[in-house]
């Protein structure tokens, strides 16, 4: 469970080289499932997730998928980034989900529906929860809008990226930090009596063999050298990604998110 742009893929990419694991991605990211799909899923969602989580054999000790924050929320058609400012084929893919969602359900209809797998979730005791969350939320945003700008989500190799610069009002900023603490905290309050294991992102890239040996110790597996082909896809400073960083960094000094503005 984690915000976008968090370190899930790195996450995911390292659990996956685990014999005993079978790790899922985001099985309930709507905009990337067929769209005649997603009203199954939608009208089914705990029977998908059991046939989802099939083990498919005997050796492997453990199923995970990755769950986004906004995933089966209605939050989820409500993006951090305008998708007018993204990607056109992002945009397209995201607009043609809502269309197709809202002119088969009410709000009320779709709050039904995805309480239905909160609260399994939730009545799921054996669930054992990994919550990775990063202490920059500056950071995450920045990845985030580049992400819907170039539709670039992962990189298997080092390559050359483009410097692109963009511009980051303070409301869409701090409309955003507000709503991942928003979420953090809550899922903690929602998930209070299952196990949990706390990860944050910077902790994880600066000691990563530790980092796994103490998750892989939380789901009850013998440490092993675990293994990741994902190369990280911004390396550059914050200033030199935020055209308006100077700004930003001005406006959020006397404000619980100043630290954020680290360079």
């Amino acid at each position: 469970m984690c915000p976008t742009r968090s370190g899930s893929n790195l996450l995911v990419n390292l659990l996956s080289s685990h014999q005993r694991l079978r790790i899922l991605g985001e099985i309930f990211s709507l905009d990337r499932i067929a769209l005649d799909e997603v009203e199954s899923i939608i009208d089914f969602p705990i029977e998908y997730l059991n046939k989802k989580l099939d083990p498919k054999s005997d050796l492997i000790h453990g199923v995970g998928f990755k769950m986004l924050y906004d995933n089966f929320k209605l939050d989820y058609f409500n993006k951090e980034v305008k998708l007018e400012t993204s990607n056109q084929d992002v945009e397209k893919r995201n607009l043609k989900l809502i269309d197709f969602v809202f002119s088969k359900y009410s709000n009320a209809q779709l709050e039904h529906q995805f309480d239905k797998l909160w609260d399994y979730y939730q009545n799921d005791k054996d669930l054992r929860i990994i919550h990775l969350t990063r202490r920059n939320l500056l950071k995450t945003f920045v990845s985030l809008k580049r992400a819907f700008i170039t539709d670039e989500w992962i990189s298997i190799k080092d390559r050359k990226v483009d410097n692109l610069e963009i511009e980051i009002s303070k409301e869409e900023l701090e409309t955003y930090f507000n709503r991942i603490v928003g979420f953090n905290n809550y899922y903690n309050e929602f998930f209070s009596e299952h196990q949990i294991f706390k990860l944050e992102y910077e902790d994880m890239v600066s000691d990563i063999e530790g980092t796994m040996e103490n998750v892989l110790n939380f789901l009850g597996l013998e440490p092993v050298k675990l293994t990741s082909v994902l190369k990280k896809q911004n390396k550059a400073r914050l200033r030199d990604n935020i055209k308006n960083y100077e700004e930003l960094k001005m406006h959020f000094s006397s404000t619980q998110w100043s630290g954020f503005f680290e360079d």
